[in-house]
């Protein structure tokens, strides 16, 4: 059943940077810059405000602009992203430490097969059920993680599957289940 469910890319680039130019230049104390690139989003750290270094998102997508981008290498997934962030924060490349970057297709990794769910509850509710409630597994193994909620992505939906999960097998071991 879990290779019937709808799996969402996604794709995520860091960055180092030399110092924090998003406050210093711009003043962006933490948040989010979405663009129309296909990076879709930089994230500013909410956190060490006037330390003389962060760490930053150099890129966060989803859906179509995620598997453009995680089709891409690992050197060109960084390029793009340098060259969208220079959009942003002109002379970028020289404000980040560009030779470290990181970068991750969700797609790619083994085993993961995307970044979450694609709201399963919603767009596939015949596969959801399955997921949560089928009797084929029920009594033998307990899934417990964000595909198996109604917030998948979220660490909120893994803790409430983890939650439904072990309430399950202690109805079954007290005889309940």
């Amino acid at each position: 059943i879990l290779a019937s469910v709808d799996v969402t890319p996604a794709c995520k680039v860091g960055w180092q940077g030399r110092s924090r130019f998003w406050e210093e230049e711009d003043r962006i104390y933490g948040g989010i810059s979405w663009t129309k690139e296909i990076i879709t989003q930089i994230w500013y750290p909410s956190y060490g405000f006037n330390s003389p270094t962060g760490v930053l998102t150099g890129a966060y997508n989803d859906g179509g602009n995620a598997k453009e981008l995680g089709a891409m290498s690992r050197e060109e997934r960084l390029e793009t992203a340098l060259m969208s962030g220079e959009k942003l924060h002109p002379g970028f490349r020289d404000k980040v430490f560009a030779d470290n970057g990181v970068t991750i297709a969700w797609a790619k990794m083994p085993y993961q097969a995307g970044g979450w769910a694609h709201e399963t509850s919603f767009t596939q509710p015949e596969v959801f059920e399955e997921m949560v409630h089928g009797e084929s597994v029920a009594r033998n193994v307990f899934f417990a993680g964000d595909w198996f909620s109604y917030w998948p992505g979220w660490q909120e939906g893994s803790l409430d599957s983890a939650h439904l999960a072990t309430d399950r097998i202690a109805r079954i071991a007290a005889g309940r289940g």
